[in-house]
């Protein structure tokens, strides 16, 4: 299992994003409260591989282990309370 936060790049902002989806088989978009929708991804699956190799890029690095494809994750698909989205 990983772990990770997702924070808002933009102009080195670095709020915490939410994720906003209606299931693993919807459109998943990142939100930050400040800058707004980020990116949308097809689904979950197309969301978690794409974190999967951010981070593998990061830990690859600094010579940590990398993040198997099929590594165990856990995804809320718990939506986002009406005020954090713009």
């Amino acid at each position: 299992m990983f772990q990770t936060n997702l924070l808002c790049a933009v102009n080195r902002c670095g709020k915490q994003v939410t994720i906003l989806s209606d299931g693993p088989k919807t459109t998943h978009t990142i939100t930050c409260v400040e800058h707004g929708v980020l990116i949308s991804f097809l689904d979950q699956f197309s969301f978690r591989e794409y974190v999967r190799r951010a981070a593998n890029r990061l830990l690859e690095l600094s010579g940590e282990e990398l993040i198997n494809f099929d590594a165990f994750a856990m995804t809320s698909d718990v939506k986002a309370p009406p005020e954090s989205m713009n």
